[in-house]
């Protein structure tokens, strides 16, 4: 396997700053802008991966970006406003975008326009990402920051190398204690030590307003009881918060080493209560003799009793507006996943509580581009409940990641349309076009966690079917029990949070 691993590179506040114009030494350090109150805090640097376990009929693009995060700061809380602007290489990122290096962005120049630029308030956190699908932008390289005011100041300029790090957060699940409740109290979060010597986690915080001022420190119960992380492992820990807003921020983790030196790591997240889902499709398609499903109760009944409670459907009348004290929906509630696009309407208590997530954008690697899903994924930022993306093309949703709040992909591995070239794979005694590796499903697993760290991911996991033809030639039209069974379970042990 040719995956390249992804480090989120987190430089701490208090810690050495650049040496000249270089970004950082290993353990990082803030850069603070001399001509304007700003501070590059934080370098997150994803690295672009495929996987070479799949078999295409196309082989995949060998150029290797990375997903780059940049956490900025206005350190003066009783400053003014700063209108930013940000150039990378001498370019504008629309400009990039144009010349097919990057994938897509947000920055300053698409949070903003010419004539109301995007403004960094006083003691304000704020987030700037881009997606670049070229070698030149990966992982040994470097680029050059010019940050300016906006209003025609001379740039100043920083040269960040694009390397990964150590330690680093892998995971954050935002969990509710009470499974009623809408609202994450406490943060589970797995982190990483590759150095050659233990760490000590030392702190939590949540930032849900985006303000340095005002972070909310947890009270931690780590892995371990004194909370290290030796080197070449894992650990964790539980963080205790209170209930959290539903919205974007940050949580900041704090390692301490034994000689005292202190080193901050950062994830970007929305605030969300995450369950685990299993899903049953769109259920208000007519079925035979033309009933619809989510409307019989018998049905609805099996469902339950399978630990299925999630449906493709936004509103269907007769059962999500059926919610009086002995509705059908009170009696067979089943969380949804649809476009929910009145955000004002779904933001309410009543339907946050039954939204898994935002599909809007269908399967995008079909024919949008990711800055075209981005445009369309941005107008749900005002929104309490997360957004997904169902990605289907293993070798190349690296230019999509970082888009969404939930990541989700969707490949079936037998008797079913495939982006992979089945007929190419030599593990058996001859050539089949039925069926692919079922252990592919664990793969892409890792592939998108990886990716998409310190975010959760799901599957849509293969089910039971009839009805696809054409390239299929095994008699049997729809997979075994143990087909099924063994997708699910792939994806289960590599950490999926959803079927």
């Amino acid at each position: 396997m040719n995956f390249a691993r992804i480090v989120l590179l987190v430089v701490g506040a208090g810690l050495a700053p650049f040496f000249g114009t270089a970004f950082g030494a290993e353990w990082g350090g803030t850069h603070s802008f001399s001509g304007l109150p700003v501070d590059l805090l934080e370098v997150v640097v994803t690295p672009h991966q495929y996987s070479d376990e799949f078999e295409y009929s196309r082989k995949p693009d060998p150029e290797l970006g990375a997903l780059v995060r940049l956490v900025m700061a206005h350190r003066d809380p009783k400053g003014a406003p700063v209108p930013l602007s940000l150039r990378f290489n001498g370019k504008k990122p629309s400009e990039l975008i144009a010349a097919k290096e990057w994938q897509w962005h947000e920055t300053p120049e698409n949070l903003g326009t010419p004539e109301q630029p995007y403004t960094l308030a006083p003691g304000q956190l704020a987030v700037f990402t881009f997606n670049a699908g070229k070698t030149a932008w990966g992982v040994g390289k470097s680029f050059t920051l010019s940050v300016s005011d906006a209003e025609g100041a001379a740039p100043e300029e920083v040269t960040i190398p694009l390397r990964v790090s150590s330690p680093r957060i892998r995971s954050v699940v935002c969990l509710a204690s009470d499974a009623s409740s809408l609202q994450p109290d406490q943060l589970l979060v797995h982190v990483s030590n590759s150095g050659d010597a233990p760490l000590k986690i030392a702190a939590v915080r949540a930032y849900p307003t985006m303000r340095l001022s005002e972070p909310v420190e947890g009270t931690l119960t780590p892995f371990t009881p004194d909370g290290m992380v030796p080197p070449g492992d894992r650990s964790g820990m539980f963080a205790k918060t209170g209930p959290l807003p539903l919205r974007h921020g940050l949580v900041e983790t704090v390692f301490e080493s034994a000689d005292g030196t202190i080193v901050s790591r950062w994830a970007a997240l929305r605030f969300k209560a995450d369950r685990f889902d299993i899903g049953s499709g769109w259920l208000e398609i007519p079925a035979l003799e033309g009933k619809v499903p989510i409307l019989q109760e018998t049905y609805l009944k099996t469902l339950t009793r399978m630990h299925v409670n999630l449906t493709h459907v936004q509103e269907y009348p007769g059962y999500t507006d059926d919610d009086g004290p002995d509705g059908l929906y009170t009696r067979h509630p089943l969380r949804l996943m649809a476009g929910f696009g009145d955000i004002e309407k779904y933001n309410s208590d009543r339907w946050v509580a039954r939204i898994h997530g935002v599909d809007i954008l269908g399967e995008p690697q079909m024919g949008l581009t990711p800055m075209e899903s981005y445009e369309t994924l941005k107008r749900y930022d005002p929104a309490r409940y997360p957004t997904t993306v169902t990605l289907s093309d293993e070798k190349d949703w690296r230019y999509f990641a970082g888009l969404s709040d939930f990541p989700h992909f969707d490949s079936y591995r037998v008797s079913a349309p495939a982006m992979d070239a089945w007929h190419k794979y030599a593990q058996w005694d001859k050539k089949i076009m039925w069926g692919a590796p079922l252990e592919g499903i664990g793969t892409m697993t890792r592939s998108l966690r990886e990716l998409s760290e310190p975010l959760p991911v799901a599957l849509w996991s293969q089910n039971a079917h009839e009805g696809w033809q054409g390239q299929f030639s095994r008699k049997r039209r729809s997979p075994t029990p143990d087909e099924v069974l063994l997708q699910a379970y792939e994806g289960l042990a590599n950490g999926v949070i959803g079927l």
